[in-house]
């Protein structure tokens, strides 16, 4: 499980460890939970599902956490053009998003070491 205390959190990718905003790391582990692409929305339940550690489906704050989470590391990573690990597979009005190929392969998220 991931701890949200950690400011930011190990991703084991392609080309070695990349480091990324906690909400990130909780949608990346939930992807890859749903085999690699999913609507947001069941996305979004499915933190919310962990963090409870019971059946719910997320509250419109914990949607708008998560969506926000989701847009900034997308905006973020495309000025870098750096390889990134999730992205929208339908284009950039869809709310399908998806796990980058390497990322979709590699381990689960794990809490980087402070």
């Amino acid at each position: 499980m991931i701890s949200l205390s950690t400011s930011r959190t190990a991703i084991r990718a392609a080309g070695g460890r990349r480091f990324v905003e906690p909400v990130v790391a909780e949608i990346i582990s939930a992807l890859q939970s749903l085999g690699g692409a999913a609507h947001r929305q069941v996305v979004a339940d499915l933190i919310a599902e962990k963090r409870a550690g019971r059946r719910i489906s997320a509250n419109s704050s914990l949607r708008q956490e998560v969506f926000e989470a989701f847009n900034r590391y997308v905006e973020t990573v495309k000025p870098r053009r750096a390889a990134a690990l999730l992205y929208l597979p339908l284009g950039p009005e869809s709310y399908r998003w998806a796990l980058a190929e390497p990322v979709h392969q590699a381990s689960p998220v794990r809490e980087a070491a402070h």
